[in-house]
């Protein structure tokens, strides 16, 4: 029986090695370098499979399995020897090897690093595109077409003999088409650079008006323009080829007045940057000159007053002529670099406007300052350097302190006035009822005879306010 299944095997290896004679020797004779190596890989990947699934089997039947692979490793191996595709000696041994150490997905890592065949796929892919590549290329040289949208490959487009077959609309696209998407896929390209150097410029504290980030812009402006002329160039040769008139005619002229425009755009917005930020910069290096001033002015004031000098004490007067005056200078410098861009931007109406606009507010804030300065050097009162809160006594203050005697003036209805002067009082209620008493007798006394006074007063035209009939 075992005799029987034993002889059954050997005639099937007989078979199997016959027609892998076949398949793996004979063939691959007629097969192309890529073609044998592809199948090779495929021999390769069928083995990984095959010791991968025998694996997963239980102990008996594993061994068993085995065994079988290694009576095909041996036909395997003598066709490789004969220079066919089958896996070789050292692939079948390398195979077993990790199987007889690894399980399970150790297995397969292990066979995946030894054979490497996703490295050896992707390789050999490469390789076929390399020969379809060479092969096109070959028949594309010896084409008789034209390559009508310079992409570098004549059998890309509509089979053209002859520029003056390109004449309309959809000829005069094609013949743009590659043109313009490389043109704003390189723009592009620049603009995600700048915009990269930018964002690690700044990262490193540099600003706007800084030469690094100023250059940045300078390289993407200039290639922009680069690139720009370069397409022009072609669509400017291309445009002499076609017939005049035709609508790819119109395409192409209409594409050519479209870059023109787009590079007179791009000076112009160079132009615009450069002097931009060199002008922004100025401005903004006066605002934060006189920020700055203005924000230790008034620390220093309120200093000053926390440690008790008064608004309007010599020490506070000369804080204040110090600020004016260092204001002053800083708008005066400010002037000077306005009128150094003014005489640099003269023939640029729209720069010229903004700087003197500018220029205006600082000279308004500095004759505003130049006022502020005459104001504070105007004569007051000398008080000595006297305290807070204590006022000088004047001559007259003086002198009224000094007197025995008070006057005061009473005044009843019409033109009546009754003047009184007595002595010092302390303000007791004595000292009143005194004056009170004082008062009423010398009204009473006066009374009797103040109307035969008055009238011979009047007679003898003593009384002012008389006039005689």
């Amino acid at each position: 029986m075992l005799k029987g299944v034993a002889l059954a095997r050997v005639a099937m290896t007989a078979a199997e090695f016959l027609d892998g004679l076949n398949t793996d020797w004979v063939q691959p004779m007629f097969m192309s370098d890529t073609q044998r190596q592809s199948r090779v890989l495929e021999n390769q990947k069928g083995l990984v499979d095959k010791i991968t699934s025998i694996d997963k089997m239980p102990p008996g039947l594993k061994h068993l399995f085995f065994v079988d692979t290694a009576i095909t490793g041996i036909k395997d191996s003598l066709i490789n020897l004969l220079g066919g595709t089958t896996p070789s000696f050292s692939d079948y041994y390398n195979a077993f090897e990790a199987a007889s150490k690894y399980d399970d997905k150790d297995l397969t890592n292990e066979l995946d690093n030894t054979f490497q065949l996703d490295k050896k796929e992707a390789q050999l892919e490469f390789d076929k595109y390399k020969a379809a590549n060479k092969k096109r290329e070959e028949k594309d040289k010896n084409s008789l077409l034209i390559d009508i949208d310079d992409s570098g490959s004549k059998l890309d487009n509509t089979p053209i003999t002859s520029w003056e077959e390109v004449k309309t609309l959809d000829l005069g696209k094609e013949v743009v088409g590659h043109h313009l998407e490389s043109l704003s896929l390189e723009e592009g390209k620049l603009r995600s650079e700048l915009k990269r150097t930018q964002a690690t410029l700044r990262n490193q504290g540099k600003s706007e008006d800084s030469p690094e980030i100023l250059k940045a812009y300078d390289d993407y402006y200039s290639g922009i323009n680069t690139k720009q002329n370069e397409h022009l160039a072609f669509f400017e040769e291309v445009f002499a080829k076609i017939p005049k008139g035709s609508d790819a005619s119109d395409v192409v002229d209409s594409v050519i007045a479209d870059i023109k425009a787009s590079i007179a755009q791009n000076n112009l917005d160079k132009n615009n940057h450069t002097s931009g930020t060199k002008i922004k910069s100025a401005m903004s290096k006066v605002s934060s000159d006189l920020e700055n001033k203005e924000h230790q002015y008034y620390i220093d004031r309120s200093e000053a007053v926390l440690a008790g000098h008064s608004s309007n004490s010599e020490f506070m007067k000369n804080l204040e002529e110090k600020y004016l005056r260092s204001t002053i200078d800083s708008l005066d410098a400010g002037n000077s670099d306005m009128d150094s861009l003014l005489a640099e931007y003269q023939n640029n109406e729209t720069l010229k406007k903004i700087i003197e606009d500018f220029k205006k507010g600082l000279e308004k804030a500095k004759y505003d300052n130049l006022v502020s300065l005459h104001m504070s050097k105007q004569p007051t009162k000398g008080t000595f350097n006297m305290p807070d809160g204590l006022q000088p006594l004047t001559y007259w203050g003086m002198q009224t302190a000094n007197g025995t005697h008070s006057t005061y003036d009473f005044t009843y209805g019409g033109d009546s006035n009754v003047n009184i002067t007595i002595a010092n009082m302390s303000g007791t209620e004595a000292d009143l009822q005194r004056l009170g008493s004082t008062v009423s007798e010398a009204v009473r006394n006066t009374q009797a005879s103040l109307s035969t006074e008055l009238s011979q007063q009047v007679r003898s035209g003593i009384a002012t306010s008389y006039t005689r009939l």
